[in-house]
C-alpha cells in the first residue's frame, strides 16, 4: 500500500476527518474523542483576529520543518506525509463561503491545507506537560472547531488566522486540564486495579471493609505497597468511583496512558493473534517471554492478568515478569513494523483493524 493512502489528508492513526464530518453539525466531538474544558460561546474579538492576521502574513514564507524530539514513529510518519501548504487569502475565503453552504469538500480542503499550521503551533507548547502527539491531536480538534464556526463574511480574515485562535485555545485548555489531572503510570494502575478488586472481594466475604494487612495478604503484596496504592486510589478523586456521566465503569479503567492517541503498532497487531498469521511472530520469543506476554495481554487462552497475577501463576517475582515483558515487546516490535500496521490498515487474519 502507498504510504500516501495511509497518511494523506486529515489523519493521525484514525481517520479524524471522516469522524468529524459526521459530528460537525452538532458541534460535538465524534466518538473516541473527548472535548476537554469548555470553549463554547467563545469567539476571538476583531482586534485579536487582526493581530493573528498580521502574524500569519509575516509567517507565510517560513519553511515548514516536520519533526520534534523523541516523536513516536507514527507521529513522524504523519508529519512527513503532510503535503499541503497554506492557501492564498482569497482562496481561503472562497472555500469558507462554500463550506458555509454545506460543501464538505471545501471544508476538507481548508482543513488539509492547515494541518501544518497546527503542527507549527503545537511545537511552541512542547515541554509543557503534554507529549507532542497529544498537542497535535488537541490542535486538530481546535482546527475542526474553527471549520465549524468560520464565517469569512463576518470575520474578514483568512481561515488560517481564525483557526490559529482556536488551535491555541484548545492546546492551552488541554495543558491546563492536564495539570489538574491525576496521572498514574499504567503498571501502577494495574496494581491499583488488583488491590481494589481484592478489597471488594474481601468486603463481600467478611461483611466489612478489610484492613490493609488483610488486603496485602490477599493480593500478595507488601503492606507498604498496598497502603501506597490505596492512597493513590483516594488522592484527588476516587479511582474506583463511577465516572458520573452515565458510565458505571470505574475511573481506573478509563485512564489511558500517554501513547494512546498514536496507537502502539504492537497493540494493534496482537489484537487478533489466534488463528491469524501474526501468531507466528510469537515464535520469536523465548518460552518464558511468550508465557509472560500472553498472560498479561490475555492471549491464546489466558485471561488477562496483572503483573502480580502472572508472577504468581508462573512462580516468579513481579520484576521478573516485567523484565520478560520488556524483552518480549522489544523483540516483537522489531518484527512488526510497517506503514500498514502503523496506520491500522493491515489485514490481520482476514480482519481489517483500521477502526479498532
Amino acid at each position: 500500500m502507498d504510504s500516501q493512502d495511509a497518511y494523506d489528508g486529515i489523519r493521525t492513526v484514525v481517520d479524524v476527518d471522516d469522524a468529524f464530518s459526521e459530528a460537525s453539525q452538532d458541534g460535538d466531538a465524534p466518538e473516541g474523542f473527548q472535548i476537554v474544558g469548555d470553549l463554547e460561546g467563545q469567539e476571538p474579538d476583531a482586534r485579536t483576529l487582526a493581530v493573528l492576521e498580521a502574524e500569519g502574513d509575516a509567517d507565510e514564507d517560513m519553511v515548514f520543518e516536520a519533526g520534534a524530539p523523541d516523536e513516536p514513529d507514527a507521529v513522524t510518519m504523519y508529519l512527513r506525509e503532510m503535503r499541503h501548504d497554506l492557501l492564498p487569502k482569497d482562496e481561503q475565503i472562497a472555500l469558507g463561503r462554500r463550506m458555509r453552504q454545506g460543501d464538505q469538500d471545501a471544508r476538507k480542503r481548508l482543513i488539509e491545507h492547515n494541518l501544518r499550521l497546527v503542527v507549527k503551533i503545537a511545537k511552541r507548547y512542547t515541554n509543557r506537560g503534554l507529549p507532542f502527539g497529544d498537542l497535535i491531536q488537541e490542535g486538530n480538534l481546535g482546527l475542526f472547531k474553527a471549520a465549524d464556526k468560520y464565517d469569512p463574511d463576518k470575520f474578514n480574515v483568512k481561515f488560517s488566522s481564525y483557526a490559529t485562535w482556536w488551535v491555541r485555545q484548545r492546546i492551552e485548555q488541554s495543558i491546563f486540564d492536564q495539570a489538574r489531572t491525576v496521572r498514574v503510570p499504567v503498571h501502577v494502575l494495574q496494581e491499583v486495579n488488583s488491590v481494589l478488586r481484592g478489597q471488594k472481594a474481601l468486603a463481600q466475604e467478611q461483611g466489612r471493609e478489610p484492613t490493609a494487612a488483610e488486603l496485602a495478604e490477599r493480593v500478595d503484596l507488601p503492606l507498604e505497597r498496598v497502603e501506597a496504592l490505596l492512597k493513590i486510589s483516594r488522592d484527588e478523586l476516587s479511582l474506583d468511583a463511577p465516572r458520573g456521566d452515565g458510565d458505571d465503569n470505574p475511573l481506573y479503567d478509563q485512564i489511558a496512558d500517554d501513547s494512546a492517541f498514536f496507537m502502539d503498532p504492537l497493540e494493534v497487531a496482537l489484537r487478533d493473534v489466534e488463528g491469524g498469521p501474526l501468531g507466528s511472530f510469537l515464535s520469536a520469543l523465548t518460552d518464558t517471554q511468550r508465557e509472560a506476554f500472553e498472560r498479561c495481554c490475555g492471549l491464546n487462552g489466558y485471561e488477562e492478568s496483572t503483573y502480580e497475577e502472572a508472577a504468581k501463576a508462573m512462580g516468579v517475582s513481579t520484576s521478573t515478569v516485567g523484565n520478560r515483558l520488556v524483552k518480549a515487546r522489544a523483540r516483537l516490535r522489531s518484527k512488526i513494523s510497517s506503514p500498514d500496521i502503523l496506520s491500522g490498515r493491515a489485514d490481520f487474519g482476514g480482519r481489517n483493524m483500521e477502526h479498532v
